[in-house]
This record gives structure tokens, C-alpha cells and sequence, in this order.
């Protein structure tokens, strides 16, 4: 079952010597809910060949992570001046499910028109997550 959740992504920026210090400097541990988690993320984005997914404001990547595989799909939202974005997130069996149909007919019509997708771009990166928890809010 996909589950649709809006993200905003708060970037920190910095040498890498300090932004070790500043993740071990108490500020995140004052509000943390665990321990954090790093995991490697290897995605995959995919497009129709005339890039009519990208042209719409969307991306439709496959995931491969400890968890297994996760398909998403994420399109502009009005942020209010803030950069931000819905997020559809699935989890996949195998790579035979992707794409799996997912809300936002429109875009999976624009995949069925033209012919399928195929990868357009491939990132890895090591991701360090950690769980916050204030004033009643969960914030990963």
C-alpha cells in the first residue's frame, strides 16, 4: 500500500570535519528519540524518453535499500514560498513489480502513452537519519 506524506529536507552544509561535529555536539541528542541510523541508499530515477515525467514537476525513482526496494513518487506542492513536495512511497517485492501503479493517474497515463520509462539518472549516498521528537511531534 502506498503512502502519500509531504517532506521538507532541512540541508546542512559544511566541511566534513564539522559537520561530524556538529552531529556529535548534543544538539540533535538533546531531541533525539534513538540512536541514529546510517544506511546506503542506491536510486535509480526514471523517465519516458521525451522526459515528460520531469516536464510535469514529478520523479518516479526505485530505491534499493536495507529494507528492500521502495518505489516513490514525488510532485511539486504550493510550499508557500518554501521549496516542498508530496512524496508516494511503496514498498516492492521485486524489481518485476516496478513500476507499480501509484496515484496521480495523470502521470502513469504519460508512462503508458509513451511507451514506458527507462533510467535517467543513478545516485548512491550514505544517509545518517535520525528520529527527533518535541512538543509531541515525530520528525525523522
Amino acid at each position: 500500500m502506498a503512502q502519500w506524506r509531504e517532506e521538507l529536507e532541512i540541508k546542512l552544509k559544511g566541511a566534513p570535519a564539522d559537520i561530524v561535529a556538529l552531529r556529535r555536539s548534543g544538539l540533535f541528542e538533546a531531541l533525539a528519540a534513538g540512536p541514529p541510523v546510517v544506511e546506503r541508499l542506491d536510486s535509480t530515477y526514471y523517465d519516458t524518453s521525451d522526459h515528460a515525467i520531469a516536464a510535469a514537476g514529478a520523479s518516479l525513482r526505485l530505491r534499493k535499500e536495507a529494507g528492500g526496494l521502495i518505489q516513490a513518487v514525488k510532485s511539486k506542492c504550493d510550499g508557500g514560498g518554501v521549496v516542498s513536495r508530496a512524496e508516494e512511497e511503496q514498498a516492492l517485492a521485486s524489481e518485476a513489480e516496478f513500476p507499480a501503479p501509484f496515484d496521480g493517474g495523470a502521470l502513469m497515463a504519460l508512462v503508458d502513452e509513451r511507451g514506458g520509462i527507462s533510467p535517467v539518472a543513478r545516485t548512491v549516498a550514505d544517509r545518517w537519519t535520525l528520529v527527533l521528537k518535541k512538543s509531541g511531534a515525530r520528525i525523522e
